[in-house]
């Protein structure tokens, strides 16, 4: 999508088996991004896009150098509150989603796993099938909502 899509708030190109090249340079309102399927992906550029709150790449199979394509163009400016307080304090209410579910995350990838943190450091839900190291991403930072994730 190299033209302006201003009014566009949601793509969901899942299960294109054939994309392999994947362009989003200003889509200033996109808020949900599904590319769920998408096996054949080798690049993707997501430009200025910062309204991101919903991103999915579930079964893709990316490759460790397309998941850092990915990861590096993201830059979320949404974040999740965590400042609960009262009764409802461990109740918290997630609207953020990066669901990485069916690739196998290179945690020795430092691009790849320091976004993943700083993602969860600002109370991003990020779904995974293989854990981190501790020493790069302590459970500490993600176990705790394992129960109250968002159900997708």
């Amino acid at each position: 999508i190299n033209t302006p899509r201003l009014g566009l708030q949601e793509l969901n190109v899942e299960g294109n088996a054939q994309l392999k090249h994947l362009y989003i340079h200003e889509a200033p309102r996109l808020e949900t991004l599904n590319l769920s399927g998408c096996k054949s992906l080798e690049y993707i550029a997501l430009g200025s896009n910062k309204a991101i709150k919903s991103l999915i790449a579930k079964d893709c199979e990316m490759q460790s150098n397309v998941m850092e394509q990915l990861l590096r163009d993201f830059t979320p400016v949404i974040t999740s509150s965590a400042n609960f307080r009262g009764a409802g304090a461990f109740r918290k209410n997630y609207s953020t989603l990066l669901d990485l579910r069916g690739n196998t995350v290179d945690w020795g990838n430092r691009n790849v796993a320091s976004k993943i943190r700083l993602l969860l450091t600002n109370n991003w839900i990020v779904k995974w099938d293989n854990n981190p190291p501790y020493d790069i991403v302590p459970p500490s930072m993600y176990a705790f909502y394992v129960e109250s994730l968002i159900d997708t």
